[in-house]
């Protein structure tokens, strides 16, 4: 998922502004071909590189992500800059409604690729939502620098894809025969607007040529739902991928490990099937997700006819994600007229998530949900020291009344717990840059640098 709007996108005295990521994930199979001639290079280790050290051959450096990851998903705190991979060749100021190019990043995991491209554009209040839609799909670009090759974005994916697969591999690629697939691409608008304008953060989801989701608000009203957005555009990656897996082998073009492939749908359902992930209601998400009935549900009850045999659970998690997929179709028939964040956002929350107190250092208590409680839980039964200096950490934050530095403390807990390292290191470090309190605390840094030592 994007970054928060960039100051590029927003203007100085809070006026209207849009910016806008157009997204594109491509599906890696080298992991479960049967045929191990196809390997992807071991680096950059996805979803774990090393920032300002590891790179991608012809496309960039890994570059750490300032704003830290989306809590609870792998491969976020990095990306390689992409401006090699994709350059424009349209002027996209040229547009009716005028855009600058903010960034472009490709974030690695361990099944797959994602492409980011951000774009920012003054509002006038005269720019429909389908004008920038299409705008963005119809702008021209070359993939690699082949200018004589260029396309529509919106076309972008197959190109993509194989340049992408030729810079990670370690043996030749041919076209017919590309581990990488291109799934389907998306759009997300964020509009921002000064504070007389939104009485409250609304988002919007429209079907037009690709899935497109706004979501409008003012500046601190769109940081706030930054998990939102971040798990609604991770789901739709996960469900693309699970869809390109189902194609590709009812394709029969490619020879999968079995084995393999039951690994590689466990790995991308884990999420899908969640019910909660901290403050975001999954099930509405996974629905607003597919697409508007891009994603055949069926396809997904055909993948897991496909593993029961090596895995029965694998099977009936696929079948709950569809189900609860079907369950919440309203919530998107809704979305079509308009649908309000804090549904999921914040209401449901209170209703649906209970509060749990846990006992810092001295006669500190911190009031935590349940998630959090439970990450706390499985840290204790391992490192009891790590555990009371989270707990610490949490309730100096806790006085600071700080959004952001609460979200990157909850997701150092949750990281702690999954021991995912990179993402705790990232947060830590984004923690640090915005609550410089949380660096003098030497009990939590050292217990961080320990749990740190392995990595």
């Amino acid at each position: 998922m994007s970054d928060a709007p960039h100051s590029s996108a927003l203007a100085p005295d809070g006026g209207r502004r849009q910016f806008v990521v157009f997204q594109v994930p491509l599906l890696d199979l080298r992991p479960v071909l049967a045929d191990p001639g196809l390997n992807r290079l071991a680096r950059p280790t996805w979803p774990d590189p090393t920032p300002g050290v590891e790179f991608l051959r012809s496309i960039g450096g890994v570059q750490v992500r300032r704003s830290g990851p989306i809590a609870g998903w792998d491969g976020e705190p990095a990306y390689c800059d992409a401006r090699r991979l994709v350059r424009f060749v349209d002027d996209p100021g040229t547009c009716r409604a005028p855009f600058s190019v903010v960034y472009r990043r490709l974030y690695g995991f361990r099944y797959g690729y994602r492409l980011d491209i951000g774009l920012a554009c003054a509002d006038s209040g005269s720019h429909r939502v389908e004008w920038l839609v299409d705008d963005v799909l119809q702008l021209r670009v070359a993939v690699g620098g082949r200018s004589e090759h260029s396309r529509a974005l919106r076309d972008v994916g197959r190109p993509l894809a194989l340049a992408v697969a030729r810079s990670t591999g370690s043996a030749p690629v041919a076209v017919a025969h590309n581990p990488v697939t291109d799934c389907g691409p998306a759009v997300l608008i964020e509009s921002t607007v000064a504070n007389s304008d939104a009485a409250a953060l609304s988002a919007r989801v429209h079907g037009y040529m690709v899935p497109s989701y706004r979501m409008v608000g003012t500046r601190g009203q769109l940081k706030m739902v930054r998990r939102f957005r971040g798990t609604l555009w991770r789901m739709h990656t996960e469900l693309e991928f699970l869809r390109g897996v189902g194609r590709t082998h009812s394709k029969g073009k490619l020879q999968l490990d079995l084995q393999a492939l039951a690994d590689l749908v466990a790995s991308l359902s884990t999420n899908l099937a969640s019910v909660r992930d901290g403050k975001v209601a999954r099930p509405p998400l996974v629905a607003l997700a597919s697409g508007f009935g891009r994603l055949n549900l069926r396809e997904l009850e055909q993948l897991a006819d496909l593993v029961s045999e090596e895995s029965k659970g694998l099977a009936t998690r696929l079948r709950v994600v569809v189900e609860r997929a079907r369950e919440a179709e309203a919530v998107v028939q809704a979305a079509r007229g308009g649908i309000r964040v804090e549904r999921f956002y914040a209401k449901e929350v209170v209703m649906a998530n209970k509060t749990v107190k846990i006992k810092a250092s001295g006669n500190a208590v911190v009031a935590v949900d349940s998630v959090i409680a439970g990450s706390f839980n499985r840290i204790e039964g391992r490192d009891a020291d790590l555990k009371e200096a989270l707990a610490d950490l949490l309730a100096t934050v806790e006085k600071l009344n700080n959004p952001d530095a609460t979200e990157f403390a909850e997701a150092m807990v949750q990281a702690a717990a999954d021991e995912k390292k990179a993402v705790f290191r990232t947060s830590w470090d984004a923690l640090k840059s915005i609550a410089p309190v949380v660096g003098t605390m030497a009990n939590v840094a050292a217990a961080v640098a320990r749990f740190l030592g392995g990595a």
